[in-house]
């Protein structure tokens, strides 16, 4: 909802404030996932899920992620890629995406003003294993020597003022490294201080011999809908029982001009579609009475132009068997 109310007209002073909130909110549910984390590393329910994908589709995908970051705070950030035979491997990508980001994160947050870059190489292979080493690289303040055996610990940051002056919770690199650990590889730093720092880790992986990992099992798409004309306005269809949530949809939806009816359940999805035409529907997977996959399923056998409408699933389910299944 900040994000929301941060695109209307506001004052200098509303804007400030608002961005405060948005930063602070932002601060907090870091804070949290960190904890979650680190709780279920703790537990011993921390699995691996492994899925076949493309290195070098991984590295722009996190070029992309955090490009605009690192441009806003005025640093420079590149990936290098020094192993463009490999067409796809097998391993737990959410697990070697969350390590990444909490390493470019520290980068970032560490480094005033410079360069960072994410590079990653291959440290030896036999048969269809290999070992890959990542590293991440920068040119801010560096870590002291002295606090180079407390660094991977919980609750741990390498100084006493870090926490007040760029905050978080001392639990990224404890996360990080039970992650490597987790996934056969390990992970340590070289770093001067007040020079920069080179974090690394290693994975271990198995070769996948398909090129269509190199773009990681494309997407399946079809036609369906109305084609816009200039100024008409898109109809969706949102279906969510929970309250806060159609606010922050139908808000959203709102900057793109579009229409928005909402109902609660999917036995209403159904009966909308019916009596209505939309371009889109986004449906919540769960959902009282009818749950979002049965009446998906219902529209599709509609036929015709209702049962072709684009449906996009909506969960706060996010771990990667949800979306298999």
């Amino acid at each position: 909802m900040t994000s929301v109310l941060s695109e209307t007209e506001l004052t200098a002073e509303q804007r400030d404030y608002v961005d405060t909130i948005a930063n602070s909110g932002a601060a907090l549910m870091s804070i949290l996932n960190d904890i979650l984390d680190f709780s279920k590393i703790e537990a011993g329910r921390m699995t691996v899920e492994d899925v076949d994908f493309s290195v070098e589709k991984f590295l722009t995908e996190a070029s992309a992620l955090w490009k605009s970051p690192m441009v806003a705070k005025g640093l420079e950030f590149r990936t290098i890629n020094h192993v463009p035979d490999v067409l796809g491997i097998s391993a737990d990508r959410t697990k070697l995406q969350q390590i990444v980001n909490n390493l470019v994160g520290n980068a970032a947050k560490f480094t005033p003003a410079g360069e960072i870059e994410l590079s990653v190489h291959e440290v030896h292979r036999a048969g269809n294993q290999i070992e890959f080493r990542f590293e991440v690289r920068d040119t801010g303040i560096g870590i002291p020597q002295d606090r180079a055996d407390m660094l991977f610990q919980p609750f741990t940051q390498a100084d006493s003022s870090t926490t007040r002056k760029y905050g978080g919770t001392g639990l990224g690199l404890s996360i990080s490294k039970a992650l490597v650990e987790r996934m056969g590889g390990e992970i340590g730093f070289d770093s001067v201080a007040g020079q920069g720092t080179v974090f690394w880790f290693t994975i271990a992986a198995t070769l996948v011999d398909d090129g269509n990992v190199a773009q990681d099992k494309p997407t399946l798409t079809r036609d369906a809908g109305r084609t816009l004309k200039s100024g008409q306005r898109l109809r969706v269809l949102l279906a969510e029982d929970n309250e806060t949530n159609q606010k922050v949809i139908e808000a959203m939806m709102h900057t793109f001009n579009a229409d928005v009816d909402v109902v609660e359940n999917g036995v209403e999805a159904v009966m909308a579609i019916k009596k209505s035409d939309y371009d889109l529907i986004l449906m919540d997977v769960q959902m009282p009475i009818m749950d979002g996959v049965e009446a998906t399923k219902e529209i599709r056998a509609l036929g015709g132009e209702k049962g072709m409408v684009p449906i996009i699933a909506l969960t706060g389910n996010a771990m990667e068997g949800d979306r298999e299944s």
